[in-house]
């Protein structure tokens, strides 16, 4: 959304911020450049506020991946069921362009690394993942119906200031509890690609300015990986903790539908012209001396 405010567009955010945090886009509403509607998509009354839009950037799911096993047909309800309302929405407004995050974990566990978009066994292992594949399914299927153009982007671990979840927000908040000793779901070997959100943004928005079909699907990842072991030392590092002890849960994944080894094939967003040259490790740094900071440990 900052992106999009320093472009001038005119951007209007709808969300119940079950997960999200209003300070984030305080400045832009008292600016007037952002309009806030605080709703939920599983409700009615929001859908009137898309009879101008000219493109949805459809960033609403529940995503917690470990959690989704837990609450199978609520994470469904959350991410499918909400994504064909907009979709709807969408049709009833006349808008005609769509922008869906989605994820790495669509492929399930991969043998084929690093993994194309081609894949052809599309085999997600979580709740959260085959969620993800239908919202996709449905976003094809209403595009080449209606004659819309649509992006689908399926996102690397995407990381930087403001999470609220995630593998490196869980570290930091382990810490700040127990300084001396972090528990490592798993043996710690889980490797996995990782890149910045301000990287993430910009591939999105460099895709959608270079490409225009029905259905444009897209990785997004870094070039390289790192492993949950190396994460933690970086993070404990970042606090000032040179002498934490690093306990092991066990087994080569940290929770079920886990993914020990993701990696994304980036070529066809490099054959767009999009460059990316900061490592996974680079950007878990980053991500980690941001997040300190701003939870002021």
């Amino acid at each position: 959304m900052d992106a999009l405010v320093e472009r001038g567009e005119s951007v209007t955010v709808i969300d119940n911020l079950s997960t999200g945090d209003i300070r984030n886009i305080a400045g832009h509403i008292g600016s007037g450049a952002v309009r806030f509607i605080k709703h939920d998509l599983l409700l009615d009354g929001w859908q009137e506020h898309l009879r101008d839009a000219g493109r949805i950037y459809h960033i609403a799911a529940d995503p917690d991946v470990r959690a989704s096993a837990l609450h199978p047909e609520e994470v469904y309800i959350r991410n499918v069921h909400a994504t064909v309302r907009v979709l709807e929405a969408m049709r009833m407004a006349g808008c005609t362009e769509i922008v869906f995050t989605s994820t790495s974990t669509v492929y399930g566990e991969a043998d084929l690394i690093p993994t194309p978009e081609e894949y052809p066994r599309m085999e997600p292992i979580s709740i959260y993942g085959g969620t993800k594949l239908a919202c996709e399914a449905m976003i094809s299927a209403y595009a080449h119906t209606f004659g819309w153009k649509s992006w689908v982007f399926r996102f690397a671990n995407i990381i930087g200031e403001r999470s609220n979840h995630g593998v490196i927000w869980d570290f930091i908040h382990k810490l700040r509890q127990n300084s001396r000793e972090l528990e490592i779901l798993g043996d710690g070997t889980q490797t996995k690609s990782y890149c910045s959100v301000p990287a993430c943004v910009d591939a999105v928005l460099f895709a959608v300015a270079h490409t225009s079909a029905p259905f444009t699907c897209l990785n997004i990842g870094s070039e390289d990986w790192i492993d949950v072991t190396t994460i933690a030392s970086i993070v404990a590092d970042e606090m000032g903790l040179p002498d934490v002890s690093f306990h092991y849960t066990g087994g080569d994944r940290g929770w079920v539908g886990d993914i020990p080894r993701m990696l994304l094939s980036i070529e066809k967003l490099r054959s767009l012209g999009w460059r990316y040259e900061v490592t996974s490790q680079q950007s878990v740094r980053e991500a980690a001396r941001a997040l300190v900071l701003e939870r002021g440990f």
